[in-house]
């Protein structure tokens, strides 16, 4: 993937205990975590955030629920965007789905300095 020019990550998906303490090791490492539980949620963010562009890197938190369906396909304003998947098999992601080329995956378990070792 290529170097962070943000400090901001938008994590999708922080229902769960160990994705919000995931979040906090984010930010503890220096970055600001912005959290969204649903792609809708997250393009309000985006709407809502005077610096739209400041998100460098968007990360999903893999959940099948959340994953975008043919009638809701990625929003535009996350073509840009570079794309962490987390996940418990590569094979269970249809990557066809997003229409980036800064789209990378890390399988679990994971810490959250290897989250910023694979985004830098």
């Amino acid at each position: 993937m290529k170097t962070v020019t943000s400090d901001r990550i938008l994590l999708l998906d922080a229902k769960h205990r160990r994705n919000r303490l995931l979040a906090q090791g984010l930010e503890d490492l220096g970055l600001t975590v912005i959290v969204a539980n649903s792609i809708a949620a997250a393009v309000q963010q985006l709407k809502t955030t005077a610096e739209q562009s400041a998100i460098a890197h968007l990360m999903i938190v893999w959940d099948e629920s959340l994953f975008p369906k043919e009638e809701h396909p990625i929003p535009p304003e996350f073509n840009q965007a570079s794309i962490l998947i987390t996940t418990s098999s590569i094979q269970t992601i249809p990557l066809q789905k997003f229409k980036t080329a800064n789209l990378d995956y890390i399988t679990k378990p994971f810490s959250s300095s290897d989250i910023i070792e694979r985004i830098n």
